[in-house]
């Protein structure tokens, strides 16, 4: 199963029906890990590949579970994320998606209840500006800040 399917069915629109019949589920690593494998690739199974860019789910998921690799998530940040979320299905994990993206991208309430990935319904400026950053962080090649720098630095210097 490719991650794609995920991203793209984790909208608002789709999981509104979802919220009503989707019991609490339990989180276990067992059903976790086998979530990861469900999208693992075939090649280098401790890590999901070619994960897409296309709007802001990818990038959610990745700030998230602490991705340090755009395009890219290993087993351990997925482990590690989804215990933090305490999510290891795939309905609950696009609600997650789903609902970060309500509240941070379009600025709306959550479709589900309130959920302990939520956390930040209270100061969304907050939690945006920690999107915004973990987004900057990632997407920025470490070469890119000091060349910047002396670029501006040489700008002053003629002022």
């Amino acid at each position: 199963m490719h991650i794609r399917s995920l991203l793209c069915c984790a909208s608002r629109d789709n999981l509104a029906n979802v919220v009503a019949s989707t019991k609490s589920e339990v989180y276990t690593q067992q059903r976790a890990e086998a979530l990861f494998f469900q999208f693992a690739d075939e090649d280098i199974p401790d890590v999901i590949a070619q994960v897409p860019l296309d709007g802001a789910l990818p990038l959610l998921l990745a700030w998230q579970l602490d991705s340090h690799e755009m395009g890219k998530i290993t087993k351990e940040e997925w482990m590690g994320g989804t215990a933090a979320l305490r999510v290891s299905s795939l309905t609950s994990l696009a609600m997650v998606l789903s609902d970060l993206n309500s509240l941070i991208v379009l600025g709306k309430a959550p479709v589900g209840p309130s959920n302990s990935h939520v956390k930040s319904q209270k100061d969304t400026r907050r939690t945006f500006l920690s999107f915004y950053s973990f987004c900057f962080t990632l997407a920025k090649p470490e070469y890119v800040a000091p060349v910047l720098l002396s670029g501006a630095w040489l700008r002053q210097k003629k002022l």
